[in-house]
């Protein structure tokens, strides 16, 4: 699609995200807020929306199924955009939202870090908390730090488990088997302080 325009200018547009999934209730005719993401943009306390809510419209256009919601998410102008909803559709209470959408790279860490914990919650369960779980999502720098980082929050654990599924690749492999290699030779311990 272009703009008309002597320089052949492409419109361009971002398909935008509102933190849950939406879901088409075929008995009620009305799409449903589906799951929330923790941390994401619905996942707000004073915004109070709630699995299960029926989606009465999205930016003043009613929402009914089979209709096309993405015609009003792909084409925003605003950061924030209003939803109205409601427990019951056949009742009278409404609320009104306005969420701040997210872009698709937003989406997908907001996927990431939930898939992550709810592997997190599942060992730490099954454990009995003795073993710790982390995920390797690249072999990059920034992957690497957060391995760092994440080895010292699991220093005292029992064991761990590290996973690589859906690694993106890279090159960090060395760093990470001579880091799993080395043994302590020493530490630091203050004067009064419990050595852990």
């Amino acid at each position: 699609m272009y703009v008309t325009s002597p320089y052949e200018i492409p419109a361009s547009f971002e398909s935008k995200y509102t933190g849950f999934e939406i879901v088409a209730d075929e008995k009620s005719g009305y799409y449903r807020v589906g799951h929330i993401y923790e941390d994401g943009p619905a996942d707000k306390e004073w915004l109070d929306i709630k699995e299960g809510d029926y989606i009465i419209s999205i930016d003043g256009t009613e929402l009914n199924i089979p209709f096309n919601y993405w015609k009003i998410l792909n084409h925003t102008i605003n950061e924030r955009v209003e939803f109205v909803l409601t427990s019951d559709p056949s009742s009278d209470e409404k609320r009104v939202n306005r969420i701040k959408l997210v872009d698709f790279w937003a989406l997908y860490s907001l996927r990431y870090y939930e898939w992550v914990n709810s592997n997190r919650k599942k060992v730490d369960e099954l454990s009995g908390g003795r073993i710790g779980y982390l995920h390797i999502p690249s072999m990059g720098g920034r992957s690497l730090a957060r391995f760092k980082k994440e080895l010292v929050e699991f220093r005292l654990k029992e064991a761990l488990i590290i996973d690589v599924r859906n690694n993106g690749g890279g090159n960090i492999d060395q760093q990470l088997i001579d880091i799993l290699e080395r043994r302590p030779f020493g530490r630091w311990v203050n004067r009064g302080s419990n050595p852990r």
